[in-house]
C-alpha cells in the first residue's frame, strides 16, 4: 500500500469513523442488519482496476449486493452505490448534476483528465477488452507523486493534448524522480537515528582501568564508527533547496499558484527546526537547477554504472578523524549548520590492537563539474571540514574543537616506553608527526600545556631510532 494512502486517508477516516460512533451512542439502528452500529458509503467499483476487483470481491457479502464487510471494522458495514457502474456513466451522472455539493464544476474538473475521460465504456475490442478504468491514462493523482516508474503518464497525455504549460510539471517531477536517488543529495543517516546518536550521553566509565593503563583503556572506550551497508538518509537542505528553487521557476513560468507564501514560511521554519539551518525567505529565487545525471550506490556501496548517468568523475576521499561516533556526527552537523552544504561519506574505523591505536575513518563521495583530480577532491572535503580555516578568520569554537582532534592521540604516552616494540613506536611516531604537522599551522593558538607536549614529543621524536623488527 503506499504510505501516503494509508497516512492520508485510511487512518484519518478510521479515526473519524470511531469519534462519529462514540459521540452518536448509536447502536442496532440498521434495520435487518442489527450486527452492525454504523454504515460507511464507499465509492468503490469493480471497474477501476484489477486489484480493486478483488478487494470488493474479498469483503462482499454476495456478487450481486451493493454491501461489503469493513476491512478491520466488524461493527461498520459498507454500501457501494457506484460498485457497478462503468467509469462513462459515472462521468455522465456528474455532469449532469453539473456543480459537486463541495462547490466543485464538474466541467472544470474533467479537463484534468483530458480527452481519456471517457474511456471505460468505448472499447473497440481486441486488447482493450477487460481494460480497466485508468488504462489510458486517466487515473488521476498527486502530480508529484513517484510510486510509478518513469514518466507519468497523464501528464504527457495532456501535453499532447495541448496543455503545453504541464511540460513544466513534468520536467520538475523528473528532476525530483532523479534527485532522490542521487548520493550527492541524499543524508548519510536518517534524522530519527541521527535524534537518538545525539541524544545519547556518552558514558566513559573512569574506575575500569587504572591511571596507569589509560592508553587500554581510550583504546576500548573509542566510540568507532561501524561500516555498513548504503542506507542513506532523507534529501539535504540543499537538495530541498534546490527543489524549491525549481518549483518557484516553474510556478513562475506557468503563472499559477503551486505552492502558497505560508507553505514556503512552514519549509523554511521546519528546516530551522529540524536542522538548525536558517534560509530567509528574500535568500530565495526562481532557479532552474540544470541536472545532467545521477549518481546512484548500491546497497553494497559501490556505484551503480547501470543506473548512474551522471558525466563528472567520482573521487573517494578517506580523512582520519580522531573524534568518537557522537561527537564526529554533531561536528558534521555543525558544518552543515555553517556551511548550507553536505558531502555524502562512508564511516569506518582504524584499530590496531597491538598498538592500542584507533581512530574513526570518513570515505567521501565528490562529484562535481569543477573536479577533475584527486587533490581538488581533497582540498574541497578538508575546506568543508574546517580543516584550513586558519588561513581567515573562522568560528572560535571551530578553532578550539579542530585543535583539540589534533592534540588528541600526542597524549598517549606508549611512544616513551622502553619495553615497547620498536615497530608499534614507529607507528606512534608516524601517526604523532601526522598531528604535529597539523599543530606547527596553528602554534599561535596553542596553549602552554599543549606547547610543553609538543615539544616533549619533538624531543622524543629526534632522540629515537625506530628500527624495523
Amino acid at each position: 500500500m503506499r504510505w501516503c494512502t494509508d497516512s492520508l486517508k485510511v487512518k484519518p477516516m478510521q479515526r473519524k469513523t470511531k469519534e462519529i460512533l462514540i459521540e452518536s451512542q448509536t447502536t442496532n439502528v440498521i434495520e435487518c442488519f442489527d450486527e452492525y452500529d454504523g454504515v460507511l458509503m464507499l465509492a468503490v467499483r469493480n471497474e477501476e482496476s484489477a486489484r480493486r476487483r478483488h478487494s470488493i470481491q474479498k469483503h462482499e457479502i454476495s456478487n450481486d449486493s451493493l454491501f461489503s464487510r469493513h476491512n478491520d471494522m466488524k461493527n461498520i458495514l459498507c454500501f457501494n452505490p457506484v460498485k457497478f457502474l462503468t467509469g462513462d456513466e459515472v462521468w455522465m451522472l456528474l455532469l449532469d448534476r453539473g456543480l459537486l455539493p463541495f462547490g466543485v464544476d464538474v466541467e472544470e474538473m474533467s479537463i484534468q483528465y483530458g480527452q481519456a475521460m471517457f474511456e471505460c465504456g468505448i472499447k473497440t475490442g481486441g486488447k482493450q477488452q477487460g481494460n480497466a478504468c485508468g488504462a489510458a491514462n486517466s487515473r488521476s493523482g498527486c502530480w508529484t507523486c513517484l510510486m510509478m516508474n518513469g514518466e507519468d503518464k497523464m501528464l504527457t497525455q495532456l501535453i499532447s493534448e495541448g496543455y503545453t504549460d504541464y511540460a513544466y510539471l513534468q520536467s520538475w517531477k523528473s528532476f525530483l524522480h532523479s534527485i532522490r536517488n542521487d548520493i550527492r543529495y541524499r543524508n548519510v543517516m536518517n534524522r530519527r537515528s541521527l535524534q537518538t546518536l545525539l541524544r545519547n550521553e556518552n558514558k566513559r566509565d573512569s574506575d575500569l582501568f587504572s591511571i596507569h593503563n589509560h592508553a587500554e583503556y581510550d583504546y576500548i572506550m573509542f566510540d568507532r564508527t561501524e561500516k555498513g551497508d548504503y542506507a542513506p538518509g532523507g534529501l539535504t537542505v540543499k537538495g530541498r533547496r534546490m527543489l524549491l528553487e525549481y518549483l518557484l521557476f516553474t510556478q513562475q513560468e506557468m503563472n499559477t499558484i503551486l505552492i502558497s507564501e505560508e507553505e514556503i514560511e512552514a519549509i523554511l521554519q521546519a528546516w530551522y527546526e529540524t536542522d538548525g539551518i536558517r534560509v530567509y525567505r528574500d535568500e530565495l529565487e526562481p532557479v532552474y537547477h540544470a541536472y545532467l545525471g545521477e549518481l546512484v550506490f548500491k546497497p553494497d556501496c559501490t556505484i551503480n554504472e547501470e543506473k548512474t548517468t551522471s558525466p563528472f568523475p567520482v573521487f573517494f576521499v578517506e580523512i582520519d578523524i580522531h573524534l568518537g561516533k557522537q561527537e564526529l556526527f554533531r561536528w558534521i552537523k555543525e558544518r552543515q549548520r555553517i556551511t548550507h552544504r553536505s558531502f555524502f561519506f562512508f564511516p569506518s574505523n582504524y584499530s590496531n590492537e597491538v598498538a592500542k591505536l584507533t581512530w574513526n575513518k570518513l570515505t567521501f563521495v565528490v562529484s562535481r563539474v569543477d573536479v577533475t583530480e584527486a587533490r581538488n577532491a581533497e582540498r574541497i572535503v578538508r575546506h568543508w571540514l574546517g580543516m584550513d580555516m586558519y588561513q581567515g578568520k573562522k568560528n572560535e569554537q571551530h578553532k578550539q574543537m579542530l585543535i583539540q582532534i589534533l592534540i588528541q592521540s600526542m597524549k598517549n604516552e606508549q611512544l616513551f616506553k622502553e619495553d615497547e616494540k620498536a615497530s608499534t613506536k614507529l607507528l606512534y611516531a608516524a601517526e604523532f608527526t601526522n598531528r604535529l604537522s597539523r599543530l606547527i599551522e596553528t602554534e599561535e593558538m596553542l596553549s602552554e600545556e599543549t606547547n610543553h607536549l609538543f615539544a616533549k614529543v619533538l624531543k622524543e621524536l629526534g632522540n629515537e631510532s625506530f628500527p624495523i623488527d
